[in-house]
């Protein structure tokens, strides 16, 4: 049984799109830690400064 060229192409879209939701999630995950030890690290510098 040969796989036909439309066949290849579905399945390398697919794995793109399951590589690229993983990468997005990692990104949009890292984005948010940053994002809260930032609000951390300011609100220890306001206290600090009070």
């Amino acid at each position: 049984m040969s796989t036909t060229t439309l066949e290849i192409a579905l399945l390398v879209l697919i794995a793109v799109a399951t590589l690229a939701v993983c990468f997005g999630g990692i990104v949009l995950a890292y984005r948010v830690e940053q994002d809260t030890s930032d609000k951390a690290a300011r609100a220890r510098r306001t206290t600090k400064e009070l």
